[in-house]
């Protein structure tokens, strides 16, 4: 089960909340949160093989507001 932590950089003229709240409703995104420090957001995600993930992150990196996306492929535990 392939899972990705995706660091998210926002247009900051637009609501960070709401675009964050977008963000969580992309299937197979367990969670997005704001942060504090050089991106605004973080989201964890979770699926079943490998092109569901490459799905949910062109589908994150579409959510209108999305600046720039930086994934970290997690390790098997």
């Amino acid at each position: 089960m392939p899972d990705a932590l995706v660091n998210i950089d926002l247009d900051r003229e637009r609501n960070l909340r709401e675009i964050a709240d977008e963000i969580a409703k992309i299937s197979n995104v367990q969670w997005a949160r704001l942060v504090l420090g050089p991106d605004d957001v973080i989201a964890y995600i979770e699926t079943a093989n490998w092109l569901e993930l490459e799905t949910t992150l062109f589908e994150i990196g579409a959510v209108d507001g999305v600046v720039k996306t930086d994934s970290r492929i997690l390790f098997p535990k």
